[in-house]
């Protein structure tokens, strides 16, 4: 049975360190889709399945890094003879220097509207797995200073290879990622791109150009997509009515909301969740 809201994984505020564990999947267990407050990066040493990160469905394959950044709803459903690693950690860890909280930035793979797969060819594992194997034994050995700084050895590798692959949100400017964010954070709550200028305190006129210079979509588009991601989850992951769910994307007027909805998905929210409980 669905909760209320969507299960949301969190990292103790007072924990600032590394967690890691191996793959582990059991077929009377299956993973309910959750959030979390912290950032992940699976590794599939081999295996296979599938992995959905907010209503997109990719590929478990050998030699594969996923990424999960905070905030989004994700679900494995790897076969059980899945092998790898999983390590979570929290922002702040990445809070001793404004080095290290400028390299958590540069990790595109983490940003939202990024691919988060990186399947690395044979060469480029050969230079990640030594570093893998490194992190692995400092962890175990409970060395935390030097699994810290080897992890962020390893996450700017993996930023490196990732950029190679001419993935096209990693050629978006730190102005555009910081409206990205922040529009991540109050998009449910606002219905005009001008109350969004007013929250980033820039002008309507320069956040259209900036929108569609870097994405070639405008700050109103970009606002309610994230508005219908955020629907879409509360349809799929929580038992909310439909009700509830327009007054928490910021329409009093249900139905506007399912006018809305249906304008931008083809669908009525109810055909959705309907359609999506049939799939799953």
């Amino acid at each position: 049975m669905k909760n209320t809201d969507i299960p949301t994984h969190k990292y103790g505020l007072s924990r600032a360190y590394i967690s890691a564990r191996r793959i582990k999947m059991d077929a009377r267990y299956p993973e309910i889709a959750h959030r979390h407050n912290f950032f992940q990066v699976l590794f599939v040493e081999e295996g296979s399945g599938c992995h959905e990160i907010d209503f997109e469905k990719y590929k478990a394959k050998a030699g594969s890094f996923h990424f999960v950044g905070k905030g989004r709803v994700h679900r494995v459903d790897f076969t059980g003879d899945t092998k790898g690693d999983v390590f979570t950690f929290p922002e702040v860890l990445f809070s001793a220097s404004e080095t290290e909280m400028a390299l958590l930035d540069s990790l595109s793979y983490f940003r939202s509207g990024s691919v988060p797969i990186l399947q690395p060819n044979a060469n480029e594992l050969k230079t990640l797995l030594p570093i893998l194997e490194q992190i692995r034994a400092s962890l175990k050995s409970e060395s935390l200073d030097v699994s810290k700084f080897l992890f962020f050895a390893f996450l700017g590798k993996l930023r490196d290879v990732y950029g190679k692959k001419s993935s096209p949100i990693s050629g978006f400017s730190e102005e555009y990622f910081a409206f990205r964010k922040v529009l991540k954070l109050v998009a449910l709550e606002l219905n005009s791109v001008e109350e969004l200028a007013g929250k980033l305190k820039i002008q309507v006129a320069r956040l259209n150009q900036l929108c569609k210079k870097e994405s070639g979509k405008t700050a109103l588009q970009l606002l309610h997509e994230q508005k219908v991601l955020g629907a879409k989850r509360m349809l799929v992951y929580t038992s909310k009515q439909i009700k509830e769910i327009s007054i928490d994307c910021g329409f009093n007027d249900v139905a506007y909301f399912n006018r809305f909805f249906k304008k931008h998905t083809g669908n009525s929210p109810s055909q959705f969740r309907a359609e999506h409980k049939q799939m799953s």
